[in-house]
Order: C-alpha cells, then structure tokens, then sequence
C-alpha cells in the first residue's frame, strides 16, 4: 500500500509505482513493454497529474515537481507528430484508432488529460502539458471533423468549449457543463 508522504497526501499512488506509465514508455517507442491494464489506464495518469497539479499550487515540492516534470515527459514523448495520444492505440492497434469512439474511451482518456492541463497550467504557469493537450485537441478536431460523427457529437469527456460551433448543439445544462469555458485557452487562463 503506497503511504501519503508528508504535506502531499496522495490520493492514488503515482503512476510510476502502479505500472501505469510503462504505457507511455510503450507508445514513445518501446515496444517490448507489453501493454497494461485497461483501455482507459491513460486516464488514471491524468488524473493524478491534475490532482498532483492542484497539490503543488497548494504545497510547492521540489521532489513532488519532478515526479509530475517526469510523468509531462514520458506524456510528451509518447504524443505522435499528428497530435494523437492513447497508448492503447499503439503499435499493433494504430489500425483501430477513431473506429469505435462510443466504447473504446479515446475521447474520455483526452478530456482528462485536458483537465490535467489546465490544472497544471494554473498550478505551475508552465505550457509544457498543455501543449501537448492542445495537439490532441487539434488532432481530435481534424478527425471528427471529417466527417462529423455524431457519436462524438455530445461526448462529455471533450467538453463543449472543443466543440466546432456551426451546427452541433450545445449540451444542456443537466449535464452539468453549462459553467464550461469556451475554449481550452481561456481555460488555462483561468477564466
């Protein structure tokens, strides 16, 4: 059992003790390391990594940083040239990228990796994982885009402020992003 260490109680344990980034190190060009675990596994990464954003802002770590710094950069590596990023789809499953968006979490992995950004951003002013969120959001724009899929078309895990404007509705406020900013820039600004 991983135990908290002193002012950074850690909510799960950092993903390098759980395996979770050998996935990143599979998908940045190691393809010896057998993928891990479930499909949405990437998620867990960025989870921790928003809440270890927000626990920095808090309590400012040098050796808590560099844990985070370590997870941007395997993260970072990882991203292909195109923008896209789930290391599920790596390799032998490249083919089978965009095939299922409904089931196979491509589109839930990238909303939390966002919210990681924007945490991130506001905790440390650094650019270094928003970057790589906005590739993939770019990415995801030019694939959805053409042509428009509606299964993509209220996803949650993209928020509404990704959304192309023209003609897709706006999800309703019961879904609970009626408070959304409208774009991943004013986001990471804070507004």
């Amino acid at each position: 059992m991983h135990q908290p260490r002193g002012d950074h109680p850690e909510p799960i344990p950092p993903p390098g003790e759980t395996g979770r980034l050998d996935n990143f190190r599979r998908a940045a060009g190691n393809a010896t390391i057998p993928f891990r675990a479930a499909i949405f596994n990437d998620s867990d990464v960025y989870k921790w990594l928003e809440a270890a954003s927000w626990s920095l802002a808090a309590n400012p770590s040098p050796d808590f940083a560099g844990m985070v710094d370590a997870a941007i950069d395997l993260i970072s590596a990882a991203q292909q040239p195109s923008g896209y990023l789930d290391t599920y789809f790596s390799f032998e499953r490249t083919p089978e990228r965009w095939t299922n968006i409904r089931d196979m979490h491509e589109l839930y992995c990238a909303g939390h990796l966002m919210q990681a950004a924007v945490a991130h951003h506001r905790s440390t002013q650094s650019d270094r994982l928003l970057g790589v969120a906005r590739r993939l959001a770019d990415h995801i724009d030019t694939v959805l885009a053409r042509p428009r899929r509606a299964s993509a078309r209220r996803h949650l895990a993209i928020p509404r402020w990704r959304w192309p404007s023209s003609s897709w509705p706006a999800p309703r406020a019961s879904q609970g992003t009626a408070a959304w900013p409208s774009s991943l820039s004013t986001a990471a600004a804070g507004a």
